[in-house]
């Protein structure tokens, strides 16, 4: 079985309703691995962006943390399960391939309307292009990739 995995970069269009199409290659991994067109979005707290995944991939974090703590029923373990589960929002996607991304996810990693995706193997991220050329720094490959997705758009 070939494994599918979030690859690649696109720089989307966030329109006035906070609509944004999800690149067509990270559609087609959520639906081979989940069978479903829906998603978990939520801000990551490794950067300034949002994580998005498939049902399958929540499915493992919650069999971890449970292997993690074993039947202990502490705060550590209810703290654990908030920041796994708390700030992620299912959202399905339209018939266009598009998500509606929450406001307050969106306000608080900067997203206006400009919104990049970035393949991360079993996840992706969703950045606000300047953020992330200054996260990774504009000398970098992946840097100047983006800051050329810009320019073209300009």
């Amino acid at each position: 079985m070939t494994a599918s995995f979030f690859n690649g970069n696109a720089l989307n269009t966030v329109d006035t309703k906070n609509r944004v199409s999800v690149p067509a290659g990270f559609r087609d991994v959520i639906a081979k691995r989940a069978g479903d067109n829906s998603l978990l979005l939520g801000p990551s707290d490794r950067g300034d962006c949002l994580v998005g995944y498939d049902t399958v991939r929540s499915a493992r974090l919650f069999e971890k943390l449970e292997a993690r703590f074993a039947g202990d029923y502490s705060d550590a373990h209810e703290k654990a399960l908030q920041d796994a589960f708390t700030v992620n929002e299912a959202l399905g996607l339209d018939d266009n391939g598009r998500i509606v991304l929450p406001l307050a996810q969106k306000q608080v990693v900067g997203i206006d309307k400009l919104a990049l995706f970035v393949g991360m193997a079993d996840y992706f991220q969703i950045w606000e292009p300047r953020a992330f050329i200054a996260y990774r720094g504009i000398t970098s490959p992946v840097g100047r990739m983006v800051q050329a997705l810009l320019d073209a758009r300009s």
